[in-house]
């Protein structure tokens, strides 16, 4: 009964995407000749892939940073970050908005790329995983003469892989989708990502514009899906 009842719920999952998929096929040839389409697929493509490897770095480097700190502000900083994290996009559109336009940064891509770097919920989510490794392993290897660089290569780094991956997962659904941001600061149609282009309906081929947008996010959640958890391999032993 239960095998049959998860058959029952991914065929509900997937009846939406099949019909879509439907729709879709007969609109493939024009969408082909879309430039305008493909133009914010590729807008989107580099936005979302520059947010993503600037957004787990500075997550990385915050969360050790926040994990190794042994101040009496630490809890107040893990609250920051939740608060940070429930906070709505739209309370700090306009704060955003002054900010870039002082900076004369309105209308290019390099503000969404600086407002999408810091994630509140990837360091948070790093830095529980990050304080849950003991700290006789870090204490170990500063005793050979490992650095701070070499501690979180070699001793964090590895065993929060999992958790690095769930956050680019996040990351890239969220940046994928963004709306409001490049809706207010972008106004030029041609700089603008695919998610905007498309609340216009402004093609030829919709149902196909529909489904080829949401490859990406279809192969993102089936690879978490899928991936199965590995042994985790203990840290390598830090270089002096």
């Amino acid at each position: 009964m239960k095998a049959l009842a998860k058959v029952i719920l991914v065929l509900l999952a997937l009846l939406p995407v099949g019909i879509l998929l439907w729709l879709a096929v007969p609109q493939l040839p024009l969408l082909w000749d879309d430039r305008a389409y493909w133009r914010g697929y590729a807008t989107s493509l580099g936005l979302t892939a520059v947010i993503l490897i600037f957004q787990l770095a500075v997550a990385l480097l915050a969360a050790y940073g926040l994990a190794r700190w042994q101040g009496r502000l630490r809890n107040a900083a893990y609250l920051l970050c939740c608060l940070l994290t429930l906070l709505p996009v739209q309370v700090m559109m306009l704060p955003n908005y002054l900010v870039c336009r002082a900076f004369g940064l309105l209308n290019t891509r390099l503000a969404i790329v600086l407002l999408g770097v810091f994630s509140p919920l990837a360091v948070f989510l790093l830095a529980r995983a990050m304080q849950r490794i003991g700290r006789e392993q870090s204490e170990a290897a500063s005793l050979d003469g490992a650095g701070e660089w070499t501690l979180f290569r070699r001793i964090y780094l590895p065993q929060v892989k999992d958790t690095a991956y769930i956050a680019a997962g996040l990351a890239f659904l969220d940046q994928w989708s963004m709306v409001e941001l490049p809706l207010v600061l972008l106004s030029d149609e041609s700089k603008q990502p695919l998610s905007i282009l498309l609340t216009r309906a402004a093609f030829a081929a919709p149902y196909a514009g529909a489904a080829v947008y949401l490859l990406p996010v279809a192969v993102v959640v089936a690879a978490a899906a899928f991936c199965k958890r590995g042994k985790e391999k203990p840290p390598a032993k830090a270089e002096t």
